[in-house]
C-alpha cells in the first residue's frame, strides 16, 4: 500500500510540474565561436547549426520551402534563412510585403498572450527585397537589428544579427521563446497566399504572433579546451656520422744514402798505397 501511495504522489508531482509549464527545448542553438559576417553569404560557421524547417503549411502546399539556422553569442542572436521560392515578383516590387520571413522572439520566454507586455518580446520581419517591417512587439529591435538579403537562382538568403535587448550578456542554458514563419505570394498579385510555421498552431490560425505558443530554444554550451594538446613527438634527429679520421700521412721513406762513387774510392786507395810506399822507402833510407 505504501509503495502505491508513493507512486501516486510521484505521478501527481510530475503532472503538477508539467501543468506549470516545465518544458524541454525544441532546438539547441550552438555558440558562435566565430561571429558570422552579415552579408547574405553562408559562412562556414553555419555548418555547426541544425536546420529548423517550418513544416506546418496553411492554405497552399505549393508555397515556398526552406530552413532557418540559429547561432548565439553573449550579445546577440544570429539567424540564417535560406528560402526556395519560384514565384518572387520580377522585378521585385518594393511596394508590397508579400514574400518574406518572420522571426518571433521572446527573450525571457514570458509565455504571455501578446508581444506588448515585455520589452524582450518582439518580431523581426524581412522581405526578399531587403525591407524590414515591425508590426508587433517592441519596435526598438528595429533600431539595432542588422541584416542582409541576397537573391539566389531559386529564391533568396537572409542573414540577421539581432542584439539582445534584455538578457545580454546571455549565458549557456538560457531558454527563449522562438518561432519562424515563411510567407508566400504564389500568384504574384501582391497579397500573401500561404504561410508555413515551425510552431504548431493546432488549428488556431494567426496565433503565430502570440508568445504563449512559441516553441522553446536553448543556448548551447560555450566550447572550451578541456583536453591538453597532444604533443607530437618529433622523430629523433639522426646522430651525425662520425668524422672519418684524418688520413695519417705515411712517413716518407728515408732517402737512401748516396752511393759511394767508385772513382773516388779508387783514387783514395791509390793515394794511401803511394803514401805508405813512400814511408817505407824513407824508413829504409834512414837505416
Amino acid at each position: 500500500m505504501k509503495k502505491f501511495v508513493s507512486l501516486l504522489i510521484t505521478v501527481l508531482l510530475i503532472s503538477s510540474v508539467l501543468g506549470f509549464g516545465v518544458f524541454a527545448a525544441d532546438y539547441t542553438v550552438p555558440f558562435a565561436t566565430t561571429e558570422p559576417k552579415i552579408d547574405g553569404i553562408i559562412d562556414d560557421i553555419w555548418s555547426i547549426a541544425e536546420e529548423i524547417i517550418p513544416a506546418e503549411i496553411h492554405d497552399d502546399e505549393d508555397m515556398c520551402t526552406g530552413y532557418v539556422k540559429l547561432l548565439w553569442t553573449p550579445e546577440a542572436l544570429y539567424a540564417l534563412e535560406v528560402v526556395k521560392d519560384s514565384t518572387l515578383l520580377d522585378p521585385p516590387d518594393e511596394a508590397t510585403f508579400t514574400n518574406w520571413v518572420d522571426l518571433w522572439i521572446s527573450e525571457k520566454n514570458t509565455q504571455t498572450d501578446s508581444y506588448d507586455t515585455d520589452e524582450g518580446d518582439y518580431h523581426v520581419g524581412i522581405d526578399f527585397t531587403g525591407i524590414s517591417m515591425p508590426y508587433t512587439g517592441n519596435p526598438a529591435i528595429h533600431d539595432v537589428v542588422e541584416f542582409k538579403v541576397n537573391l539566389t537562382s531559386d529564391g533568396y538568403i537572409t542573414e540577421v544579427k539581432i542584439p539582445f535587448l534584455t538578457i545580454a550578456p546571455a549565458e549557456p542554458g538560457h531558454v527563449i521563446g522562438f518561432n519562424v514563419t515563411f510567407n508566400d505570394d504564389i500568384d504574384k498579385d501582391g497579397k500573401r497566399d500561404s504561410y508555413a510555421t515551425w510552431m504548431e498552431q493546432e488549428g488556431r490560425e494567426g496565433y503565430y504572433w502570440s508568445s504563449t505558443y512559441l516553441n522553446t530554444v536553448i543556448f548551447g554550451d560555450i566550447p572550451t579546451e578541456t583536453e591538453e594538446p597532444v604533443a607530437v613527438e618529433e622523430p629523433a634527429a639522426e646522430a651525425p656520422a662520425e668524422a672519418a679520421p684524418a688520413p695519417v700521412a705515411e712517413a716518407a721513406p728515408a732517402a737512401p744514402a748516396p752511393a759511394a762513387q767508385t772513382g773516388d774510392i779508387s783514387a783514395l786507395l791509390v793515394l794511401v798505397s803511394v803514401t805508405a810506399a813512400a814511408g817505407i822507402a824513407i824508413a829504409k833510407k834512414e837505416r
